[in-house]
This record gives C-alpha cells, structure tokens and sequence, in this order.
C-alpha cells in the first residue's frame, strides 16, 4: 500500500513561443507516437592508472534486469516491433538503443533522434542527481594527469551532498567540471556508456548555448536551447533509474520523506512544452523497476501516464523505489490572481490535469506561457 502526496511549487516564467506541432513515433503511422529509448545494462570497463596491470574494472555496475523491465526488449517488442495496436503504435522512426549505442552524442545530436526529436524518452540505466539528498559514500573515478595526458583511478566519494561543489567536483561532464552544484542550482545526471561522460540535465538543455563532449579526449560540441525546442517535441520523459526526479527526500535510513526543491529547479531549468516527467527520488533496486511490458499495454488501455507508471511500483520501503513525477500547466490557464493577498490561487485540478488526464493516445495541448509546477511522489507504508 502506498500513499500519494502531491504538491504545487513555485511559479517559474517561460517566455511563450511560436506554437508548433508535436510529432511521435512507432511502426505505426501516427507520427504523434514517436519514442526513443536509451537503455543500459553494461557500461564498459576501466583500468584504474594507479594499480598496475590491466584491471578491467565496470565504469558502473551492471544493471541486470529481466526482459520485461528493460523497455529495449519486451516493451519494445509490444510497441514497435510486433506491434498490432494500428495507430496507438510508436511510429515508424522511433528506436530503440542498448549499451554501447547510448552515448553523449546519441542522446544530444541536433541531427534528430535524440532527446530533442521524440514525443516520450525512456532512458533506463543509471542516474542520480547533484547535490545529492541525504548523506552516503559512492564509488566513484577521478582523474590524474600523467604528463602528457589524462587517465583515472577509483576513489571514494565521500558524500554525495557535496558532491558537484568545490568540496567534490563532478568529473563526468569532461572536461567541464562541475563545482556550482547545490539544492538551489541542482543538476540530473544520465551516465552514457562511453566511460567518464554523462549528459547534465540543467548544465544541458538550457537557454542559450551550451556544450558536451562525447568521451574525454573527444571534441565539444556546442548547442542550444532547451529541452524540446524548437519545435516543443517532448511530451513525456521516463528516467528510469535512481534518483533523477528528486521531488522529495529522506535520510539513509529512511525514517521520514520531506518535499525536496531539487526536483522542480532541476528540470524548471530545461522545460519547454513538455507534460510529464516521471522517475524515482531516492534510488530504486533493480527488483523495484517496473514491468515495462505492462506498461506498454496500459498505454494503449488509455490509463493517464502518470497512473500507468506509478501503479507498476510495488516496493514496500518507504522510499527506495518509490516513483515520482514533475508537471507543469499554463498559470493563465489555471490560476487566478488574488489583489488582497497578492498571490496566484491555482485550481487543484487544473495544476494536476497532466498527471491526473494525459493519455499516449489523448495528449492534451502543451502548456505555453508562464508555467506552475507541480510534483508527486509515493511513499512507502
């Protein structure tokens, strides 16, 4: 049994720009169903430069899960491959990556089907956020320069809090190092495959440009703009994995769960247009991931996304495993301003309609305009 909490945060203000129409993907026509997956169950090795001898070490632990939860096999034979659902179908030009395809450039690569050119991404694999939100040790690399060149040994890093502050620099951006972390300028970590590299949510996809770099030695290359611009593509985003949601927090030994802001100020950051944003706040054992098979058939059942997801999440902690969601809606569309108290007063259902009424096969309209958050989360019992 779980329980949900719901909560509306600050108002952020985006600037309206032109509507345009919003395409997706399977092997179905409907260009409005267009998905791109990321998925990664082996990182590849590393050698570590100060123990001698070639170590063979997993740049990040394995992710061994069942067919039905990696979306790359089961769901994707349902929804792409052998799919006979006609137009509820990922369209034609969706795909599916594993492993060694899901890199830096993969998922940012201005040259369409990346996380800029689908309807929904699921990225399943292993991701975390800066600062982190309760205090822990995490096997980490850092990098030690030979003279010449660049290579990288295993260290502890001692606590993630202070991890991507001048304490404890983030490395995995390379070679921009990140020293600016904090739960007011917080970033969502997705670790590509391609050792020592990651796309930052909120260091990427921002306003204006910015820049990545596919392996350590590899050239940058420079962007722009948010998530889903120009042309407002994303609806629904799935980080399935640990921690890149952070909408609420506990301790290590979770004794209580609190409303975290890291989570809206990460992703307030990059959002343009989109609807839904859905993952877990505190971490997830491969065992609490969801059936991504099931969820194929719920889509296409017509249940609100958000339910479809949240319902396959049977963990009994009280916040391991534990799925959370960020929306956003119109504040002219849902609010009303109030001169005796000065503030915006927002109709509960309106500020919740994405999380409560948004189907793969009835989307409603994005949100344009000035946006008001809103964030969910289960917790355990």
């Amino acid at each position: 049994m779980n329980r949900r909490r719901i909560f509306q945060t600050a108002i952020v203000a985006l600037a309206a720009l032109a509507v345009c129409s919003v395409s997706s993907a399977g092997p179905g026509s409907n260009y409005e169903h267009e998905i791109m997956i990321y998925s990664i169950e082996n990182y590849g090795i590393l050698d570590d430069i100060l123990v001698p001898g070639t170590q063979d070490i997993p740049w990040k632990p394995t992710i061994d899960v069942s067919n039905s939860q990696n979306p790359a096999v089961d769901f994707w034979d349902r929804i792409y491959t052998n799919c006979l659902w006609g137009d509820s179908c990922a369209y034609t030009y969706s795909y599916a990556r594993k492993d060694s395809l899901v890199t830096v450039d993969r998922m940012c690569n201005d040259g369409g089907n990346d996380f800029n050119d689908a309807d929904m991404v699921i990225f399943h694999g292993h991701n975390s956020h800066l600062t982190g939100s309760y205090s822990h040790s995490l096997d980490g690399w850092r990098p030690f320069w030979l003279g010449t060149n660049w290579e990288w040994y295993q260290d502890e890093i001692a606590d993630v809090m202070y991890w991507g502050t001048s304490s404890d620099t983030y490395y995995y951006s390379w070679p921009e190092m990140i020293t600016n972390a904090s739960s007011s300028n917080p970033y969502a970590v997705f670790y590509a495959h391609n050792p020592i590299t990651s796309i930052l949510i909120g260091n990427d996809y921002i306003d204006g440009n910015w820049t990545t770099h596919n392996t350590p030695t590899s050239s940058g290359e420079t962007h722009s703009g948010r998530l889903g611009t120009p042309d407002g593509e994303v609806e629904w985003f799935i980080a399935n994995g640990c921690n890149a949601v952070p909408v609420a927090r506990s301790d290590a030994n979770q004794t209580d769960v609190w409303s975290d802001p890291r989570g809206k100020n990460i992703w307030s950051k990059v959002w343009y247009r989109m609807h839904l944003v859905m993952g877990h706040y505190y971490g997830a054992y491969t065992s609490q991931l969801i059936n991504f098979y099931t969820f194929a058939y719920r889509m296409k059942a017509g249940y609100p996304l958000k339910d479809a997801y949240f319902d396959l999440h049977n963990s009994d902690d009280l916040a391991m495993g534990q799925p959370s969601a960020i929306s956003a809606v119109s504040r002219d569309e849902c609010c009303v301003w109030q001169e005796f108290s000065q503030t915006w007063y927002c109709g509960p259902s309106c500020v919740t309609k994405y999380m409560t009424q948004d189907e793969w096969d009835a989307p409603l309209p994005d949100p344009t305009g000035t946006l008001v958050y809103t964030v969910s989360w289960n917790e355990g019992v």
